[in-house]
């Protein structure tokens, strides 16, 4: 019984760790928090694997074949997520009058521009 005691107080305060809850919204300025953090940041791994997964999400949910999609972007076979990465980082950096405004929209404009449609 107080194995799962731990577990669940673990889980909660992993959760709450993560920051308050909001609409799912996620702004270009938090999504460079998360993918500028440096290798000293005690969370540097935990914010490195955090911006990783949601770039590859973002760039998984859009393609030149997708007739629906709203920004589409074509994929090198060899490229890598930290590729992905990178591109996006640049892209924050490089439009901070941007930050503002959701990272999904400012990711798939950066993979659209570096890696544009035939």
């Amino acid at each position: 019984m107080r194995n799962i005691a731990a577990i669940v107080l673990a889980v909660g305060v992993g959760a709450g760790a993560a920051g308050p809850a909001s609409a799912g919204f996620y702004s270009g300025s938090m999504l460079l928090d998360e993918c500028g953090a440096n290798l000293t940041d005690p969370v540097f791994f935990q914010k490195d694997a955090q911006c990783r997964a949601y770039v590859t999400g973002v760039a998984d949910s859009f393609s030149c074949e997708d007739p629906f999609a709203g920004s589409r972007w074509r994929s090198p076979q060899d490229v890598t997520q930290a590729q992905i990465k990178d591109v996006a980082v640049k892209f924050l950096r490089s439009n901070p009058e941007r930050l503002r405004l959701l990272a999904s929209v400012l990711v798939a404009r950066a993979l659209q521009e570096a890696f544009p449609c035939p």
